[in-house]
């Protein structure tokens, strides 16, 4: 059985392969400097990405059981963009938001001036929104 590369379902040879593979090397660059065939670098970069889908399904089943989703929106953002998150964070989970695009940008903006976490349009600290399974949005400063 190979080695699990730390604490994840990565193998140590997947995390290789990987690393070589969006550092630009071609699969048969890798293959040849690894040793092994082409057929199984192509298996090895397979596997890893079933691995990534399969832990993307696990967070997704995860997100839907606890009854909300996290999305984070990080400092630099500008608020329009990161409405955009939470729109799009809702769409992927089928969640159809309560409130209109304006409201969610004025309880937006409210949270973050009560935090001093806005300047101009963009945030100058983290925020956290917590969008609910029956479409309620929540936001909050992250300390």
């Amino acid at each position: 059985m190979p080695g699990r590369y730390g604490d994840t379902y990565f193998t140590e040879m997947q995390v290789k392969v990987l690393e070589m593979y969006f550092s630009g090397m071609k699969v048969d660059e890798i293959a040849r400097k690894l040793g092994k065939s082409r057929a199984d670098i192509y298996l090895i970069l397979r596997r890893a990405k079933n691995v990534v889908k399969r832990c993307s399904r696990t967070l997704e089943v995860y997100a839907s059981v606890k009854g909300f989703i996290d999305v984070e929106l990080e400092v630099g953002k500008d608020v329009l963009s990161a409405i955009d998150a939470v729109l799009r964070a809702a769409d992927a989970h089928n969640i159809k938001l309560s409130e209109t695009s304006a409201q969610l940008l004025m309880s937006l903006l409210r949270t973050a001036e009560a935090c001093d976490g806005i300047e101009g349009l963009s945030l100058k600290r983290p925020i956290k929104a917590k969008i609910r399974k029956e479409g309620k949005v929540l936001f909050k400063c992250v300390t």
